[in-house]
């Protein structure tokens, strides 16, 4: 009964801390972003600078997917917040 009343805790902890940790729903809309070859095919660059599609300004944000240090990188534009690619550390 005591083994039931420590693994039932540590089960549910181990659950939430998974959750909020890798956030599957979060990881399945990463994944569907265009990594940056994708997006260069999609836009090319000209000059040598990448502009956003949407506003075509040149200003973009390296944010973290779930927290400002997660592997899972988005590139979003600084002026109209479009997100433009996906990145991994």
């Amino acid at each position: 009964m005591i083994l039931l009343s420590v693994l039932i805790p540590l089960a549910l902890f181990a659950a939430i801390y998974y959750y909020f940790s890798y956030m599957p729903g979060a990881q399945s809309e990463w994944e569907k972003l265009p990594t940056l070859d994708v997006y260069l095919a999609r836009h090319p660059a000209k000059n040598n600078i990448i502009t956003c599609h949407n506003c075509r300004h040149t200003g973009r944000m390296d944010i973290g997917l779930v927290q400002i240090s997660d592997y899972r990188r988005k590139i979003i534009c600084t002026q109209c917040k479009t997100t433009l690619w996906r990145e991994q550390d």
